[in-house]
């Protein structure tokens, strides 16, 4: 089971790489800014290389920050020439943005750029959730059964959590995601437009959101709003 570490701080990659439970480093240069970790791009430079320099061979992920297309590939060329194992992770940005970013993935895969691909042309299940959240206990007997269908790849966001409840809380309820994102601070739920736990959104093979459901996915919901796009008749 695939875990990326979602944080700025070297003592913190150091003890979860020596623990041996990390698959990976993802950051935003945004969101490490606003923590003050970096002041200027000589900064993300310079960390981006010590923290690829601990963690290699695995691969350190840093989200591009740029929107234009020609601003995006510059910021992707640039990032990856700071060292072999560094990734560049293009989100999802629904409907408006999905054909843009697959220009995007395609282009800098022409170049060898490396992409941060969570979904692998595949539909792609992304579910929010948190050990504290009753309605999520609920729920995860629907999604531990979802999990069953091989033409899913089921990514789950930990939400406004630690990480050992919810390490502890899959270790209970039984873990059905292939990718699990750690989001102490609920930066990634933000960026998604999550309003409360639990949310459950649908990614098209081309990385487009086809349905989003906030609170308890049923099993009425899941045939109808759901499956009918993975299995259309």
């Amino acid at each position: 089971m695939p875990i990326f570490l979602d944080t700025s701080n070297e003592d913190e990659v150091k003890k979860y790489l020596q623990l041996g439970i990390i698959s990976g480093v993802t950051t935003n240069p945004s969101i490490l800014a606003k923590e003050g970790a970096i002041n200027s791009l000589n900064d993300l430079e310079r960390w981006a290389k010590k923290i690829s320099e601990i963690i290699h061979p695995l691969p350190l992920s840093i989200e591009v920050t740029k929107e234009s297309f020609n601003e995006v590939v510059e910021q992707s060329r640039l990032f990856t020439s700071w060292a072999k194992n560094i990734n560049v992770k293009i989100t999802i940005h629904g409907t408006e943005g999905g054909n843009e970013n697959l220009k995007l993935i395609n282009y800098l895969s022409n170049e060898n750029i490396k992409i941060n691909d969570l979904i692998n042309n595949q539909f792609a299940l992304v579910n929010v959730w948190a050990s504290w959240c009753v309605t999520c206990r609920k729920e995860h007997q629907m999604i531990m059964n979802i999990a069953e269908n091989n033409q899913l790849k089921l990514i789950g966001i930990n939400y406004k959590d630690t990480r050992s409840e919810g390490e502890e809380y899959l270790k209970v309820m039984g873990n059905p995601f292939d990718e699990i994102i750690f989001d102490p601070k609920g930066q990634i739920g933000m960026e998604l437009g999550v309003y409360a736990t639990p949310e459950t959104f649908l990614i098209s093979k081309e990385g487009l959101i086809l349905h989003k459901r906030i609170g308890e996915l049923s099993k009425n919901d899941w045939v109808e709003n759901f499956l009918s796009f993975i299995n259309p008749t």
